[in-house]
């Protein structure tokens, strides 16, 4: 009789997980991350049956699926935005792009352009 044993590492998503839409430090394509659960297994026969330790939380991007380990700040940033629901459209002082701000008024925001990645600061007045 033959038998085949190991270890596998699955990964799923985790429902009602942090997504976040930024640029991915891979492809520096501006993507969705979304949180994903890695687990390691016993296996047998590449069937995964016994769940070994806890796990890890990953961000993985939605184009050219790199990992990243999710940091505080990423935590901060989804919770900000799941607050702010008011948006702003501006457009890009370098290169008349269109791109959608957090409509935060009286701060002083700190702006990647998705487009030609410049960065500007822009401050919310009330007209908008």
């Amino acid at each position: 009789m033959f038998v085949i044993f190991g270890i596998r590492r699955v990964k799923k998503p985790v429902e009602n997980g942090l997504r976040l839409r930024r640029s991915c430090d891979r492809c520096h394509f501006l993507s969705e991350l979304q949180e994903h659960s890695l687990r390691s297994y016993f296996t047998i026969i590449f069937i995964p049956l016994v769940p070994l330790g806890k796990g890890e939380s990953l961000l993985i991007c939605s184009r050219c699926e790199a990992a990243f380990y999710p940091q505080a700040e990423d935590y901060l940033a989804a919770g900000e935005g799941a607050a702010v629901a008011e948006r702003a459209i501006i457009t890009c002082a370098y290169c008349d792009g269109r791109l959608r701000v957090p409509a935060m008024r009286g701060k002083k925001l700190l702006v990647t352009c998705p487009h030609c990645k410049e960065k500007f600061s822009l401050e919310l007045n009330e007209k908008l």
